[in-house]
């Protein structure tokens, strides 16, 4: 799986976790914390502070592009290729 893929599924965790939270699905949820400490630790390796910050609102905040942006005071573009830049390094160096 390659790290995009792999960070996506971070898209998903709140909703999940708020799910499996709910019907006390305590080996789901034990799971899908993992997962998300996982990717936590992934998104930490990205040497650049900006980069990782970018990665970390996007997969684990779960926010929007436009949320990025706004937050950031960058335009759209920007955090795009702040993002790709930190996949990039992921993908360098896993």
């Amino acid at each position: 799986m390659q790290v995009k893929e792999y960070l996506r599924q971070g898209l998903q965790l709140g909703r999940q976790i708020e799910s499996a939270s709910a019907a006390e699905s305590f080996d789901e949820l034990e799971t899908l914390l993992a997962l998300q400490r996982d990717i936590k630790a992934l998104i930490q390796k990205v040497p650049h502070p900006t980069q990782r910050l970018i990665l970390y609102d996007r997969y684990v905040r779960q926010l929007h592009w436009h949320q990025i942006a706004n937050a950031h005071h960058y335009c759209e573009k920007w955090v795009y290729e702040l993002h790709n830049r930190g996949l990039e390094s992921l993908e360098r160096n896993p």
